[in-house]
């Protein structure tokens, strides 16, 4: 974990919408290669789901449905069991929209794609992760991948943060991750990082 100079930063008086812990690591050109690296050591030898909502990337000057397409078509052809939901909801309205009755509709994508710890250590690289942001959610042991699936699209956030080991937020062109968890400690995350 040198070369990446990682950190673990618990966030004693975080905000609403600030995670437990923060970890932050140093990778010059080498941003995808550094967040496997530390998702593999955070997830060990577990399963791990990833979520890729077109409403959570970190960018405004990406074209997010190509993200999400491009994902998409990775996850299919390592024949990965995943859901996706699309929904059409409008943009925020400009004043002007209001006097004319224009409103323009943005398309949002959600997909949770599982993928086995087999698949992520002999397929699975660096080329694979959402730089621009992505939620990994770490089970405690495998599970059906289909019937966890089904599962999560009725699990709130919080009951998400309960069921899993830990709950991940990644965007790798910021160096940055964010940890949620309630059955590991600072010392327990540290020890699974190397640090």
């Amino acid at each position: 974990m040198d070369k990446y100079r990682v950190k673990l930063i618990k966030n004693d008086t975080r905000g609403e919408f600030s995670p437990q812990y923060t970890v932050t690591y140093k990778a010059k050109n080498e941003e995808a290669e550094a967040g496997y690296y530390i998702l593999s050591r955070l997830k060990a030898d577990n399963d791990i789901v990833i979520e890729l909502n077109s409403s959570m990337i970190f960018s405004a000057n990406v074209n997010t449905e190509k993200l999400v397409m491009d994902f998409l078509e990775e996850i299919r052809s390592m024949n990965l069991e995943y859901s996706l939901r699309q929904s059409t909801v409008p943009q925020k309205p400009s004043i002007f929209s209001f006097l004319s009755g224009n409103t323009k509709n943005t398309v949002l994508y959600e997909i949770l794609a599982y993928v086995p710890d087999r698949v992520w250590k002999e397929k699975f690289s660096k080329d694979n992760i959402p730089l621009h942001g992505a939620r990994y959610f770490i089970p405690h042991e495998s599970e059906d991948a289909k019937e966890l699936i089904d599962k999560m699209g009725k699990m709130t956030d919080m009951e998400k943060r309960q069921y899993f080991k830990l709950v991940l937020f990644h965007a790798a062109m910021i160096g940055q991750m964010g940890i949620e968890t309630t059955q590991l400690n600072d010392t327990e995350i540290k020890a699974l990082l190397g640090i």
